[in-house]
Order: structure tokens, then sequence, then C-alpha cells
């Protein structure tokens, strides 16, 4: 599992991603690109699901930027969708 996590005493909001990552060097591609574009929210990606899945907290309610972490991952190449309930 990759991570990009600053520690943050209470995160107000998550959303789960489905993703085509299927290496560990897209996926620090993609997890340095958000750490960059994104300093504040922490990630984690997790290779052994069956869905890739993205996972991404932030720090306060407010702000949420999913679909921008959408574009972001998009424009690397690869797949990325929310994950269903």
């Amino acid at each position: 599992m990759l991570t990009c996590s600053p520690r943050f005493p209470a995160l107000d909001a998550i959303e789960v991603f489905k993703t085509n990552i299927d290496t560990v060097a897209t996926g620090t591609t993609v997890m340095r690109a958000l750490r960059q574009r994104f300093p504040a929210l922490q990630a984690s990606l997790d290779l052994d699901d069956c869905d890739r899945v993205l996972r991404v907290l932030a720090p306060q309610p407010g702000q949420q930027p999913w679909v921008q972490v959408m574009v972001l991952v998009r424009s690397l190449g690869v797949q990325i969708e929310v994950l269903p309930d």
C-alpha cells in the first residue's frame, strides 16, 4: 500500500475511488502528483484490492477537491471514478 499522509488531528471528509493503477511505479507517480498539488490531503492506494482503491481524506469539510483529484489523476493517463457506497 502506498501512502501520502501528513498528520491532521481531525479529518472530516473521505472519498474512495476505483482506479486502474496496476504498478507501483504508476502508483508512486500518482501519489507524488497528489502530494504536490494537494499537500493538505491524505491519500492511500491499495494495489492489492481488485478495484485498486485510492482513498483520499480532506482535513476540512469545505475543502473537498474530489473533481480536481480526478482531473489530476486522469491527466496522468489513469482511469479513476468514485467507488459507489
